[in-house]
């Protein structure tokens, strides 16, 4: 069974940890986008260069490159570039994170670069937090379940026991 469920689920599990290790560049990619456009910068500029600075990034050579290709290649807009329903670079992407960073992106955008840069860092900032929450609750629930494990360990087998001895009590009474 454990073969056929590895099988199965295999390639999902694969996919899922990939897009978690994007949403985790994500913030990364958020500062640089910030800084380019903090410096007047369009945002074409800033994808590539964000593209360019994270070359070992997925998020970078899997959405921003596509963004990037969707502008100078289709001629789409910025919006279009990345929801579009056919060339759209979230096309594929399941990410609710990146999904709403990127309609962050695109909303600030239509307001200005240094809006954007501004809205950027607080997308940044609050990723940042959300990430130290997640692993403050792994960390929390990993010593509940140490905990749990030790008590079916020693306890479950003394109440075992005392049930045992208790129904030899009963049957011999």
């Amino acid at each position: 069974t454990s073969i056929r469920l590895y099988a199965k689920y295999h390639e999902r599990k694969k996919m899922q940890d990939e897009i978690r290790s994007m949403e985790i560049e994500f913030k990364d990619a958020m500062y640089i986008l910030a800084s380019r456009l903090g410096e007047g910068r369009p945002i074409e500029d800033a994808l590539r260069h964000a593209v360019e600075f994270l070359p070992k990034s997925k998020l970078a050579k899997t959405v921003f490159q596509r963004i990037l290709d969707n502008i100078t290649q289709l001629g789409m807009t910025l919006d279009a570039a990345i929801f579009d329903k056919t060339f759209g670079a979230l096309k594929n992407m399941p990410s609710q994170v990146i999904r709403g960073g990127l309609t962050i992106v695109v909303n600030s955008v239509e307001l200005g670069v240094n809006v954007a840069a501004k809205s950027l860092i607080s997308l940044a900032l609050q990723i940042r937090d959300a990430q130290r929450i997640d692993e403050m609750l792994k960390k929390l629930l990993a010593d509940v379940t140490i905990m749990f494990s030790s008590m079916s360990t020693f306890v479950a087998p003394i109440v075992l026991a005392v049930v045992a001895s208790m129904q030899r009590l009963i049957i011999t009474s």
